[in-house]
């Protein structure tokens, strides 16, 4: 199914080539705002989990079929994941309360390639507003987890404890999301633009792959970027 996504998209791109008026390569780079979404999650370890921001950057490729539509396509790098904080209480050997407070963020990698239809609202402009919608096909690279444990007895903080692991496992390798955003387009002159986005990210499916760990994850995040592309033709 995946392989008849791939073939689809860039079929698509072959045709809006051959019938294109623009075609525009750039760079582009921004902050990610990630966190993960989750659903049955039996452990309750994700409980108060929050956002992390993180730099993203990539290239881009755009398309343009007329004066109002077009296709991007790019490759991004970027970093997602989510910060977790935890505090469980216990009982020691004498019957003391004793809470171990934990905070852990995972920092999962990824390579973007997102493939977005395009739709501009004004045209022959200088400012040039548009909306886009499309899937982002995401390969994961690398994920760690960075955990700090400490414990409490009776206000006394006694131990602190940070852990590194890799956590590769626990995460599918390819990760199909949607992407919905936005933004503007600036023409600085005739053959180079300025390009401001905002877009929203989710995973279509389940991430988790954790057998002893029932939880539904996905993938959800804000990215803002900014770029610059130059015109290939006249």
């Amino acid at each position: 199914m995946i392989k008849l996504i791939v073939i689809t998209l860039f079929l698509n791109l072959f045709t809006s080539f051959s019938y294109s008026q623009q075609l525009l390569l750039g760079v582009k780079g921004g902050v990610s705002m990630s966190n993960f979404r989750v659903s049955n999650d039996e452990r309750n370890v994700f409980n108060n989990n929050s956002y992390r921001y993180t730099p993203t950057f990539g290239g881009m490729f755009h398309i343009s079929v007329d004066d109002y539509v077009g296709l991007d396509l790019e490759l991004n790098y970027t970093e997602r994941g989510a910060k977790t904080s935890n505090n469980t209480n216990v009982k020691d050997v004498t019957g003391n309360t004793v809470t171990i407070y934990t905070q852990g963020e995972y920092r999962v990698t990824y390579f973007d390639l997102p493939v977005l239809l395009s739709l501009y609202i004004a045209a022959d402009s200088k400012w040039r507003p548009k909306l886009y919608i499309g899937p982002s096909l995401n390969f994961m690279s690398a994920a760690n987890l960075q955990s700090e444990t400490s414990i409490n007895n009776n206000g006394n903080q006694s131990g602190f404890y940070i852990n590194d692991q890799k956590v590769t496992d626990r995460f599918k390798t390819f990760d199909l999301s949607v992407l919905v955003g936005g933004g503007i387009n600036y023409k600085i002159n005739t053959r180079t633009w300025l390009t401001f986005d905002i877009r929203y990210l989710n995973s279509i499916g389940n991430i988790n792959t954790e057998k002893n760990y029932k939880a539904d994850i996905q993938n959800r995040g804000i990215i803002t970027m900014i770029g610059i592309a130059y015109s290939l033709a006249e």
